[in-house]
């Protein structure tokens, strides 16, 4: 029986965002100073509020800032890098993971990433935490793969299934560290799997399956599915 797992990246597969601050808000000032002047603290108090309400910050910096999905795309791409050196000195493999995941893949699954970071974040660092032979990268659905479409939408879920319409799927399963990004998985028909300690919202409660502390517990029930 052939099982799709995907997994998030940030805070899901790895503890990532706070260590991002010191390379994302540099970065950031620089593709907003064109358009407006903020004190860093003021851009700061304004980004997590565009991240509270739109789920991914640049696309409120968009909205606010009236610009379209290729200053999205390009402002994903330019913090890339920063974010990857200012993440990368903070984490390191995790065998006990590693070694689940490889007995998924033993088992059956097929494993890929869908993430908001982008692809030249993304790749660098699994390739630090020794994943890259786990998640190859055409199986790391990256914002860019996806046009900018957020989880909080079904877009991104339907895109990594049109791309592996090859392979027949049985099973269906979303492991996210984010509550809001699940019910878009949920009504297509994944089993969701959250991890971490979010709050959950009454509104996505119910499509909420299984809740872990970590993807290392997730990933025991898993195993046994």
């Amino acid at each position: 029986m052939s099982t799709l797992t995907i997994i998030d990246f940030d805070d899901t597969l790895c503890t990532t965002e706070c260590y991002m601050d010191g390379g994302f808000y540099p970065a950031l000032m620089r593709r907003i100073a064109p358009h407006r002047t903020y004190t860093m603290e003021q851009l700061r108090q304004a980004n997590a509020h565009m991240y509270l309400h739109h789920g991914a910050s640049i696309h409120g910096w968009a909205e606010e800032l009236g610009l379209g999905m290729d200053w999205v795309l390009e402002t994903f791409a330019h913090i890339a890098p920063s974010l990857a050196q200012a993440v990368r000195p903070h984490i390191a493999p995790n065998p006990q993971v590693n070694g689940k995941l490889r007995q998924l893949q033993k088992q059956g699954h097929t494993l890929a990433i869908l993430t908001h970071g982008h692809r030249d974040y993304v790749l660098p660092l699994l390739e630090h935490l020794e994943l890259a032979g786990i998640f190859p990268p055409e199986m790391v659905f990256d914002i860019s793969a996806v046009n900018g479409h957020l989880k909080r939408t079904v877009e991104p879920y339907r895109h990594v299934l049109n791309a592996l319409a090859g392979t027949v799927f049985l099973r269906h399963n979303m492991v996210e560290d984010s509550p809001a990004n699940l019910p878009p998985a949920k009504q297509l028909g994944f089993t969701t799997w959250l991890v971490g300690e979010k709050p959950v919202q009454p509104d996505a409660a119910p499509f909420i399956d299984h809740r872990h502390p970590t993807l290392n517990d997730a990933l025991d029930v898993l195993l046994t599915k």
